[in-house]
């Protein structure tokens, strides 16, 4: 991968900042020339919001903000903010936020992890120069830029597998609202971490999130996911319907389709090698890649269920001319008269079963409706494959007849 040059942004209230008609107060102080005069600007400093509950203050437990999210130009910010306690008034509540902006093809690059370049960024501080000035891009060599992580690294991960599952089947069923995420921070931010070693690339990229969400329900649209440390903290309950929670403490609403219901149990469960296959097998169904019978896992019930709801065409066209890895899977799927129905209705035997393919008729025809069975039967009752059925296709008049005895002449 090559170096990373990132452009820049700092915000903070100050007595003055980088455009000197603002005067004193929160602004940028300095950013990347390229920055200047554009949306992807005025953006970040919308996003630069950064607020503690006032018990947290007095307790003095100072959150730091992470953020990752997407600019009008396409392009995609990564953040940290911290407090930084006196502002330029003398007032409580000043902070520091520092952002890079990030191509889509860079994070590619790194396999789509903003944590790889939260953990490797050179961020600033309380504590850092605050003079009003352009800045030069943010230089990062790919040695400092872990490699992207994996369902597998997932394995090593100290974090809350159960916490995990939850919140991945959440995501999958958000429906267009963000998933708000209420317990300890840390741990949050652990599990949110962990999404992006075992979520499909699709899912990742989907992924935006904000790791300290008090007073941001204005900032809603930017997340799909987002974290509070305790209910107190969430959004006023009018706004909650924009929000899907998941609650530490509390078991929360099940997933209610086969994704999630899977999502959920593998990971619940760390079965990390299946989580891995599966998702590997929805990027190639994705990008139109083949995928070999033997990266298939032992057929499940779970899995199964869930490349059908999330890829049926794809899925589909994989079982053919696979009859053990075909028979396998009806034999397994809890509604699988769907599947053999799409199978019936689009191939004909040869294709469908191979050139030896009777495990695999003989799982269609326990697996299908009747009509659906018949039908297919009657279009390809040529094929040699089918001709011990043949006979199911006599009427049943013919059938009873055939098993009368003859009357006998006077």
């Amino acid at each position: 991968m090559p170096s990373l040059s990132l452009s820049q942004h700092l915000f903070s209230s100050v007595t003055q900042g980088l455009f000197k008609e603002r005067g004193r107060g929160f602004q940028t102080v300095a950013c990347t020339p390229e920055l200047r005069d554009t949306a992807d600007l005025t953006a970040l400093e919308e996003a630069s919001f950064f607020a503690v509950s006032p018990e947290r203050r007095q307790g003095g437990d100072l959150p730091v903000k992470e953020l990752f999210y997407r600019l009008p130009s396409g392009r995609f910010a990564v953040g940290r903010m911290d407090d930084a306690r006196i502002d330029s008034l003398g007032r409580d509540g000043n902070y520091c936020a520092h952002q890079l902006v990030v191509s889509a093809e860079h994070l590619e690059a790194i396999g789509w992890q903003p944590f790889a370049l939260l953990d490797a960024a050179p961020w600033c501080g309380v504590a850092d120069d605050l003079t009003p000035r352009l800045l030069e891009p943010c230089s990062l060599s790919s040695a400092t830029v872990a490699d992207p992580a994996s369902a597998s690294a997932a394995s090593s991960m100290k974090l809350d597998q159960q916490l995990l599952g939850r919140v991945a089947a959440a995501l999958s069923e958000a429906d267009g609202r963000t998933v708000l995420i209420v317990g300890n921070e840390a741990r949050t931010r652990s599990v949110i971490r962990a999404l992006f070693a075992v979520l499909p690339s699709r899912e990742r990229r989907e992924i935006t999130f904000c790791t300290h969400f008090f007073e941001g329900n204005p900032y809603r649209s930017l997340f799909k996911v987002a974290s509070v440390a305790t209910r107190g903290e969430a959004p006023a309950a009018g706004d909650t319907d924009a929000y899907r929670v998941v609650d530490h403490e509390r078991v929360g609403t099940p997933p209610a389709l086969p994704y999630g219901i899977w999502i959920e149990d593998a990971l619940k469960g760390g079965r990390w090698i299946e989580v891995s296959a599966v998702h590997g097998i929805l990027d190639r169904f994705r990008q139109g890649q083949p995928v070999p019978e033997a990266d298939f896992p032992p057929p499940a019930p779970a899995w199964a269920a869930a490349l059908q709801y999330c890829e049926p065409d794809a899925f589909a066209r994989a079982l053919l001319g696979r009859p053990l890895l075909l028979a396998g899977v009806l034999d397994h799927l809890p509604k699988r008269e769907a599947l053999a129905e799409r199978l019936l209705r689009q191939y004909a035997p040869p294709e469908l079963c191979g050139p030896d393919g009777t495990i695999a008729v003989t799982a269609l025809r326990a697996a299908a409706k009747p009509k659906h069975w018949m039908g297919w039967l009657k279009r390809h009752r040529e094929e040699p494959l089918l001709g011990p059925y043949l006979e199911e296709l006599e009427p049943a008049w013919k059938k009873l007849a055939a098993n009368l005895p003859w009357p006998r002449r006077s």
